[in-house]
């Protein structure tokens, strides 16, 4: 299926023009955007393939710049930093990438599969990059087309989803790392906070849930060298990102329910950590029917 035809497939199930910002309708969702902006410390609580349909898309893991065109692929590991960069193509004015999700098990079942294969280090982002091939654009349609025709069918979903995982495994040998990434403990502990990141999280709580004890997930996070604290923050903060994307909401609403009581700090600390203001990425996703107010 041409790149073209995968992207009329989008448009088909998320809505014709897609709303500027981030769609999704799990397991797949889409970034789509008008303005050239930039986004420093961006993580994913979970692992995303990443497919540029329109445009340009550049990220930056630590000194190493890896920039993406249409039909490239790249993996994006859970709790990685990466700088993004996302730019329209020039013709359209448009970029649209398309984003798969795989949880912890997806990954464990394919990554078994390549267990005997060397672990990569995550500095080396050239290595998450592979190009499209057919059986994985098959892969990938049959993915689009359950989601079209059976959207309840989260089981067959699933099935679908994880032979795109599969083939992945086949075209790269990044699974064995992204499999050990979802398993780190800051990973388990992002991903819980992921799915309510307004609530007022306590370490005692998030061990409890996790099977540890309070001072073994101290220990586990100080081994990866990572505070809970700062793993939640950062949790939130990125949660925010995500939700300014969809566009639906204010400055002050997304505060709020990422656990933030002051819009104000939230502003600054959201500023500080990606280079842009939320004010400003409202306005790069041209969300203009909504409030930008900070404080």
């Amino acid at each position: 299926m041409p790149i073209d035809t995968i992207a009329q497939k989008i448009l088909q199930i998320i809505g014709s023009p897609p709303a500027e910002g981030h769609n999704s309708i799990f397991p797949l969702s889409t970034v789509y955007s008008t303005t050239q902006h930039t986004m420093r410390s961006v993580i994913a609580p979970q692992t995303i393939a990443l497919l540029v349909l329109q445009g340009t898309k550049i990220l930056t893991l630590q000194a190493e710049s890896i920039r993406l065109h249409v039909g490239d692929m790249f993996m994006i590991p859970p709790q990685i930093e990466f700088t993004v960069e996302n730019i329209p193509e020039a013709d359209t004015g448009q970029y649209l990438a398309l984003c798969l999700t795989f949880d912890e098990k997806m990954l464990a079942r394919v990554g078994a599969l390549k267990n005997n294969e060397s672990n990569l280090s995550p500095q080396r982002a050239s290595m998450f990059r592979f190009l499209m091939t057919s059986d994985l654009d098959a892969a990938i349609e049959t993915v689009l087309n359950s989601i079209a025709n059976y959207p309840q069918n989260h089981h067959l979903r699933s099935l679908y989803q994880e032979a795109v995982l599969t083939i992945i495994g086949e075209e790269t040998s990044c699974v064995p790392y992204l499999w050990e990434q979802a398993q780190s403990w800051q990973a388990r502990c992002a991903f819980l906070f992921s799915m309510d990141p307004g609530y007022r999280w306590t370490i005692t709580e998030v061990a409890e849930r996790l099977g540890v004890g309070e001072r073994s997930l101290r220990r586990h996070l100080q081994a990866e060298d990572i505070g809970f604290r700062e793993l939640l923050q950062a949790t939130r903060l990125n949660a925010a990102l995500n939700r300014l994307q969809l566009g639906t909401e204010n400055v002050g609403e997304v505060a709020y329910r990422c656990g933030y009581e002051s819009a104000s700090r939230f502003a600054g600390l959201f500023k500080q950590r990606f280079g842009i203001t939320p004010s400003e990425l409202l306005r790069a996703y041209a969300v203009s029917e909504y409030s930008l107010t900070e404080s």
